[in-house]
């Protein structure tokens, strides 16, 4: 089936090619057995329907408002970007994009919000909107100044992802994570409706944390490095006395000296274990401890094959026109 949807694609695009060779970024939506062509993003989400897909190629696009309950699939967040502030309601899902603007979700209790293998700057909730829940499956929080925000009402559930900066806003929050690395630095920014707020780890009220790598960078308070009693982690490792105020601290593993020498340092955030600590040290599963492991191991390949290269004639010769195409697969 992926085959097919994607062939559609393909076709779609050569005659977007066609109409001018030298663009490099095309839009296809998906309605039913229907594949149309369009010049921008904000013309697809616009004629798109309920659960209809929209497939984005690589290439930089715009989009203020994701008002309608599609699913949007990009070539990889290294990839396909969206460099526009763009708010997003829940019933979307979103998957291989790269999200250089502010992302704001719309929750709804009725649906919730999915974002796969993308990498997004910011994310905020709309304030003063409650309910709904948010899921970032595979996906980096990450870049310069990023944040996530956690608003009272709304849950966020991260999976094997990775998560820079959180900032939990009360204990009506809900965060939670498996095998995801989590890093908390310390800085302040200004948080609509909460003025300037931190990201500290004495933040996760009632978050549940389960195979996960914790880094916080170094506070002044000593309070602000604990996770507070009322969140449970488990199997997670991390460096200092994060887990102290926990009942179930000996099921998690420290540092001590703050060394991090069960951690080795990735690019972006990318912590994972030592060799001898993956040895010593598994998640609940038996797998893992971090983005490596549990049931969805970290990757960016995306679902949709990804054209990494795609040149169409600009007319035909004896009847034929010349395509030279490579793509990338798929899962």
């Amino acid at each position: 089936m992926k085959k097919i949807f994607f062939l559609l694609a393909l076709v779609s695009l050569i005659g977007v090619s066609r109409v001018n060779a030298q663009s490099s970024s095309a839009v296809t939506l998906h309605h039913e057995n229907e594949v149309t062509s369009f010049s921008s993003l904000e013309a697809a989400v616009s004629a798109a329907k309920p659960n209809d897909v929209i497939v984005l190629s690589s290439g930089s696009f715009t989009l203020s408002s994701l008002n309608k309950r599609v699913t949007i699939k990009g070539a990889g967040f290294n990839y396909t970007t969206i460099t526009s502030n763009v708010s997003v309601i829940s019933g979307t899902k979103i998957e291989g994009i790269n999200f250089t603007g502010q992302v704001t979700g719309i929750p709804s209790s009725a649906y919730s919000l999915e974002f796969l293998k993308c990498r997004l700057l910011s994310f905020d909730t709309e304030a003063g909107n409650a309910g709904g829940a948010v899921y970032f499956f595979n996906t980096e929080i990450g870049g310069d100044n990023p944040r996530i925000i956690c608003r009272p009402n709304v849950r966020i559930s991260c999976i094997n992802s990775v998560i820079n900066s959180p900032r939990v806003l009360s204990d009506e929050s809900s965060f939670n994570c498996i095998n995801c690395v989590i890093h908390f630095d310390a800085a302040s920014s200004s948080v609509s409706g909460y003025g300037s707020v931190a990201s500290y780890a004495s933040q996760l009220h009632n978050a549940i944390l389960e195979n996960c790598i914790i880094r916080q960078a170094a506070v002044s308070n000593a309070a602000d490095y604990m996770i507070p009693a009322t969140a449970s982690a488990t199997h997670c490792v991390a460096t200092g006395s994060i887990f102290t105020k926990l009942s179930n601290a000996d099921e998690n593993w420290v540092n001590d000296n703050k060394s991090l020498a069960l951690l080795e340092s990735g690019s972006n955030y990318y912590w994972t274990l030592t060799s001898d600590a993956k040895a010593a040290y598994k998640g609940t599963d038996g797998t893992e401890v971090g983005i490596y492991g549990g049931y969805l191991p970290w990757s960016t390949v995306t679902s949709v094959p990804r054209i990494s290269k795609l040149n169409v004639a600009t007319k035909a010769i004896d009847g034929k026109l010349n395509v030279d195409i490579s793509v990338n697969g798929a899962e």
